[in-house]
């Protein structure tokens, strides 16, 4: 009979080592599969125009702000708007001066756009990453999962870890 409990206890730890293998596959599989979206969704935010200009978009929007400063004051400077308060008809100076500040601020108008929306695919984009950080896959090019080297066996994952951060002085 101790033959058979010794049998017996042996197919257990084999089921039990068939179940965390099939445990480690899955969860291997899954966290490929998150690694692979995630990977998809970082490079269509890297294939994004604005994304790709924001550096460039920032300062165009910059130099605009103060063109469209500098025209308008040229237009108050020069009399026009004074003149337009009063009603009368603006010189072909001022016409121009006009002209050059409306182009000026809807320039300004679609840079400025531009800079939001790489503003907001950059904070998508830096969510992504965390993501990928947090299953461990590799971000630099390459869809697959990459396992980071503390990854935990299915003991510690039940039971927890222990670090040097855990103790004091050779006490919990």
């Amino acid at each position: 009979m101790n033959l058979g409990g010794t049998g017996i206890r042996t197919l257990l730890l084999l089921v039990l080592a068939t179940v965390v293998l099939a445990l480690d596959v899955n969860m291997a599989y899954a966290q490929s599969s998150a690694c692979s979206r995630l990977d998809r969704q970082l490079r269509q935010f890297d294939r994004n125009g604005d994304f790709q200009q924001r550096d460039g978009n920032s300062q165009a929007a910059r130099q605009l702000a103060h063109d469209v400063q500098n025209a308008e004051s040229r237009y108050i400077h020069d009399g026009c708007n004074d003149a337009a308060k009063a009603g009368q008809t603006l010189s072909p100076q001022c016409q121009q001066v006009a002209r050059e500040v409306l182009r000026l601020r809807r320039d300004y108008a679609a840079v400025s756009q531009s800079v939001n929306s790489a503003g907001a695919v950059s904070q998508q984009r830096e969510a992504i990453l965390q993501e990928m950080a947090r299953f461990g896959c590799n971000a630099n090019g390459g869809s697959n999962a990459t396992f980071s080297n503390d990854r935990q066996n299915v003991f510690d994952r039940i039971f927890g870890t222990t670090t040097e951060g855990d103790f004091s002085n050779g006490r919990w």
